[in-house]
């Protein structure tokens, strides 16, 4: 098909051509960029590399510049993660991937750490420290370095724990973490070639997409990949910054201007509602009316089922299921959350897990309540009784072992799920679009009540609009 580009694209692709430096191209749902990008790599001088936000999504650019016949000399799609990682393995070729890297040096010192500091928080604290810089542009001496990472992200550090016996123990754990480099976690396979000031393959031109949900290690990244005179085209709509609590920048796009001394560029233009586009709709049903007829779903390959949170996913996920139509819920990395809490305890029937889990409710809510971490409350609901619905389940089908729980979870959950109706929550919904799209209990989900802090709030609107802008042709809110 002929590319006939908008006077804005137009715009883009000219200065891609004849232009130098770098730019922020902010471009809104719909408005085409990938094929703009993809586009805009013949024009572009020398080696280009694409940085995508995730592997599905870097496959397909992957797959589009094959099609385009640009072969790997020309350009290279990956994520963030597997540029870093690159690095990683050619310095260290013995190297492993563990998830739980953080979590187990915790464990081993475990005598040694003050008992108060929670492990959870322990962990999650160290993480965010790697997705900042700490050790690389920032001082892990600082106190206020710790103090602006806990501040920012509203962790409870818990009772009677001050701030600076915190630090100390997670700055002994990061030192303890880059030590080890031949295991690394997701954080370490950008972070750990930064701080070891590792060789990247440089490129003339980094794209990145998403470019709204960078960190400042990504952006780093960006950087040391980056020639002497190398352009970087930060690609990425404001609007869709959803990450914030992972630890992506709420002013990302503002911060790459200033870093690399961007010029702005728009794509505001969405084909969506174009004149060649389907005719759309947004429409309203009720759960009764959804689920008399479930097999009239039109185009499950291309129908999506989004919510705010998980378990009305899984609960719809399981209705389904019974009644015979194929479905999964997106997001192993969920999956694997909800395995970790079920496997706490060791213990083997699921009458015992309800319990453990309706006291961890408890202890962890009054704590989180103590505290004031209102979105802390929501997200230990979320959990607990998303396992609450799996285990019941379970328990119908006459299974009462946690064995049985897992085995569920497992049964439930996939990525990049394709060729079955999609339930996901709007999170992990990015960068993916369907013809027809249910938002399941948009009226009670969103905004989130528990959104307090500033970023918190605008990354709540920016999440309904995620959701609305998954549908291709029809939007339908679907009462919870």
């Amino acid at each position: 098909m002929t590319f006939n580009p908008s006077i804005q694209q137009a715009a883009f692709l000219d200065w891609c051509q004849n232009g130098s430096g770098s730019c922020v191209l902010e471009a809104v749902a719909g408005s085409g960029k990938t094929t703009t990008l993809i586009e805009a790599v013949s024009l572009l001088q020398g080696q280009v590399a694409v940085m995508a936000y995730n592997k599905k999504i870097a496959e397909e650019i992957e797959g589009k510049l094959k099609t385009r016949g640009f072969d790997w000399k020309k350009a290279q799609a990956g994520t963030v993660h597997s540029f870093g990682f690159k690095a990683l393995r050619k310095a260290f070729p013995e190297i492993k991937v563990d998830g739980n890297k953080v979590s187990d040096i915790i464990d081993t010192q475990a005598v040694e750490r003050n008992p108060r500091i929670e492990a959870g928080t322990l962990a999650k604290v160290v993480g965010l420290a790697k997705q900042v810089g700490v050790g690389i542009t920032l001082s892990m001496n600082d106190l206020r370095v710790w103090s602006n990472i806990i501040e920012h992200h509203d962790i409870d550090l818990g009772e009677e724990v001050e701030l600076a016996d915190f630090a100390r123990e997670a700055r002994k754990v990061l030192q303890a973490s880059n030590s080890y480099t031949t295991i690394v976690d997701f954080d370490d396979m950008v972070y750990l070639p930064l701080l070891l000031k590792l060789r990247f393959w440089q490129f003339d031109v980094v794209m990145v997409d998403e470019a709204q949900d960078t960190n400042a290690t990504r952006r780093m990244l960006a950087r040391a990949m980056l020639k002497p005179r190398g352009r970087l085209i930060a690609v990425g709509d404001r609007a869709q910054a959803i990450y914030g609590f992972t630890g992506a920048d709420s002013d990302s796009l503002d911060l790459i201007r200033r870093e690399f001394n961007a010029i702005d560029l728009p794509l505001t233009t969405t084909y969506h509602a174009a004149d060649t586009a389907p005719e759309g709709s947004v429409s309203h049903t009720t759960m009764e009316a959804f689920m008399t007829s479930p097999a009239t779903i039109p185009g499950l390959q291309e129908a999506a089922i989004l919510c705010r949170n998980t378990k009305p996913l899984v609960s719809l996920a399981m209705t389904l299921i019974r009644r015979k139509v194929a479905c999964r819920v997106e997001g192993r990395d969920i999956a694997e959350g909800l395995k970790k809490l079920v496997r706490r305890w060791k213990i083997q029937y699921t009458a015992q897990l309800v319990d453990r889990l309706e006291a961890y409710r408890v202890r962890e809510i009054e704590k989180a309540t103590a505290a004031k971490k209102d979105s802390r409350i929501e997200t230990i609901n979320d959990t607990v009784d998303t396992l609450l619905a799996i285990i019941e389940e379970c328990n119908a089908q006459g299974q009462n072992l946690v064995s049985d729980v897992i085995a569920q979870i497992d049964s439930l959950f996939g990525d990049n799920v394709s060729s079955m109706l999609v339930l996901s929550t709007i999170h992990k919904s990015k960068g993916r679009e369907w013809n027809d799209v249910y938002w399941l209990d948009r009226v009670g989900l969103c905004p989130s009540k528990f959104a307090r802090l500033d970023w918190q709030k605008q990354q709540e609107v920016n999440l309904m609009y995620v959701a609305a802008t998954r549908a291709k042709i029809n939007l339908i809110d679907l009462a919870g």
